[in-house]
């Protein structure tokens, strides 16, 4: 059965996360792996967007064509697809006269970091979400972009933005507004200024705003927005934080039994109970 869009990006940014901690672990050869499949099932997710069926290509330089990539990226991709196949199969890894010592830190993390520049242009450039229209007919999405380039001017770092709620959810109506977290440096401290400084003079914003550090503590203390964002948020801008923002998720609800009532649209919580011994 064919994955929707949603289902294909959040594989990608799986894999780019398992890439991350991978490299960290010193296994160089699996992130290797994992990068490969992090840009193949976006690219593959951005066929889908445009209306076709996924290819079983795993040639990511195929994949990626008509997305104004430069030919150093695109030379790049055609040596990740190498890769993928030497750290998958050993008599590919011979063919191509790669040796297991080949994958060390250094040129790993260079690959991580060239992968994940061309995972966010990619990202940015036409996997865009689907969060409806305003009442003016005009889309969501571009509105949205817009105001992010509006903080942008503001001096405003942006290191997350994602839609949750009813538009998030595909129950939306006109006009619906649109429930934002932004995760940003440099704001204010938390007060009546920070959202005067944040708030669209053309769209209807309810706009839930982070440091990066105040976002870690609301996690930790498990603030619904960010149950939400895991269940079902939609990603605009991404530096690439998200990975950690969802580990960070994971690895918090992992202290908790956590169920999701669709019905009330209401979270329930209660910390997991230790097993005794």
């Amino acid at each position: 059965m064919m994955q929707s869009v949603d289902e294909y990006v959040e594989s990608a940014y799986s894999h780019l996360d398992a890439a991350d901690i991978l490299l960290t672990r010193g296994l160089y050869k699996l992130a290797v792996f994992h990068l490969h499949q992090a840009l193949e099932f976006l690219l593959k997710a951005l066929l889908i967007k445009r209306g076709y069926k996924p290819t079983k290509t795993h040639a990511l330089h195929l994949l990626a064509r008509g997305y104004q990539l430069t030919p150093e990226e695109l030379n790049f991709l055609r040596e990740l697809t190498i890769h993928y196949y030497a750290s998958r199969y050993p008599d590919a890894r011979q063919r191509y006269g790669i040796s297991e010592e080949y994958y060390n830190k250094q040129r790993v993390e260079t690959m991580y970091y060239r992968t994940r520049e061309i995972f966010l242009k990619l990202r940015e450039h036409d996997c865009t979400p689907d969060i409806g229209k305003l009442e003016n007919g005009r889309e969501a999405y571009r509105e949205v972009l817009k105001w992010l380039q509006e903080l942008e001017k503001k001096g405003i770092k942006i290191k997350l933005a994602a839609i949750i709620g009813s538009r998030a959810k595909g129950i939306w109506r006109p006009w619906s507004d649109i429930d934002v977290i932004l995760i940003a440096e440099n704001l204010p401290p938390p007060s009546i200024q920070r959202y005067l400084l944040l708030l669209s003079d053309e769209i209807d914003l309810d706009i839930r705003a982070y440091t990066p550090e105040e976002a870690e503590k609301a996690i930790e203390n498990l603030e619904r927005e960010f149950l939400d964002l895991e269940q079902h948020g939609k990603i605009v801008r991404d530096d690439g934080i998200y990975s950690k923002i969802k580990r960070k998720i994971n690895q918090v609800k992992q202290r908790y039994e956590i169920k999701y009532i669709e019905e009330l649209d209401t979270w329930l919580i209660k910390p997991r109970q230790s097993k005794r011994t």
